[in-house]
């Protein structure tokens, strides 16, 4: 049995953010992911692992024994080589990306040009910015932020593309 969420949701703590879908803060993004089958995990455990959605399939692909469709874009949350990444995006008022890699959480406002660093170990309610004190490694995040939103365009228009043909 696999139990998820399909979002998270702000309560106005502890950012002044109600609802879902606006923001990118952990109150809106972060959801369950809970695994339960007693032949393959006999005791309870919990990982820490950073993960997104993209994971689910080839997750249950992999405890099925079976191998993930070539086009996923996740990687099983079992895999010793998965890298500790996670995306996120929102455009309502703003257009916002982020990523999640390892503790550190990284927010890009592309409507004000603005950026925000978070270490979620030591300020897991994002309260303190760090941006400014660590220039490089925002700029690495902001480029892995760039490298998958070039990704995440390039699949939609293949989509698109295949779609029209399928269509005529």
């Amino acid at each position: 049995m696999i139990v998820t969420g399909d979002h998270g949701q702000g309560f106005g703590w502890p950012h002044a953010t109600w609802g879902h879908g606006f923001r990118v803060y952990d109150e809106n993004v972060r959801v369950p992911l809970m695994i339960w089958n007693p032949r393959l995990f006999p005791t309870a455990r919990r990982s820490a692992q950073v993960t997104s959605h993209v994971d689910i399939n080839p997750t249950v692909a992999e405890l099925m024994g079976l191998p993930a469709a070539p086009d996923w874009q996740g990687r099983s949350v079992f895999a010793p080589d998965r890298p500790p990444r996670a995306y996120f995006y929102a455009a309502n008022d703003l257009y916002l990306l982020g990523v999640r890699e390892g503790k550190w959480k990284y927010i890009y406002d592309a409507t004000r040009a603005r950026e925000e660093l978070y270490d979620l170990a030591n300020d897991p309610d994002e309260q303190r910015s760090l941006a400014a004190a660590n220039t490089e490694r925002c700029r690495v995040l902001r480029q892995r932020l760039a490298s998958w939103r070039s990704f995440a365009h390039g699949a939609l228009q293949q989509a698109r593309r295949q779609s029209q043909t399928s269509h005529h």
